[in-house]
């Protein structure tokens, strides 16, 4: 997967998605909350592609010369949960176009980030809580230090 692969993709599943708003007209499709969903969809469609292009983007050094090749795309890490957005945000927009209710598919993105979040950050938190209490314990007068 390359930077032109993932520009093309983005377009033709905003074009789809574009062409099937003018082919099937109706007042549902153009409320204002409907709007504001297709603009979260474009905005978490720019911002996960970003996100792709930076990881695989290469680094030069002040001569030009290839410092780093850039990320490998398909190894898993952080870019496989970019790419598990770009899709979920493209089947909530394609649905949209038949249920418009199918926008709230893009709640599972935030779920997601949120349980990944709390899976990293839980470790963190209990190690601080653990150090916390160790100092607390030493600071407390006559316990912690033996006494001769």
């Amino acid at each position: 997967i390359n930077a032109e692969y993932g520009r093309m993709m983005l377009a033709v599943i905003n074009g789809l998605y574009l062409l099937g708003c003018v082919v099937w007209w109706s007042e549902v499709l153009f409320t204002a909350s409907f709007l504001v969903s297709t603009v979260l969809a474009l905005v978490c469609h720019a911002g996960a592609y970003v996100l792709v292009e930076l990881a695989g983007r290469p680094s030069f050094d002040a001569a030009g010369n290839v410092k780093d090749g850039g990320g490998d795309l398909s190894t898993g890490g952080p870019c496989e949960y970019y790419f598990d957005i770009i899709y979920v945000t493209a089947a909530a927009q394609l649905l949209s176009l038949y249920a418009p209710s199918a926008f709230y598919l893009l709640l599972v993105n935030l779920v997601f980030v949120g349980l990944k979040v709390k899976s990293v950050a839980a470790p963190l938190l209990e190690q601080q809580r653990k150090m916390m209490e160790k100092a607390e314990k030493s600071a407390q007068p006559g316990k912690g230090r033996k006494r001769r």
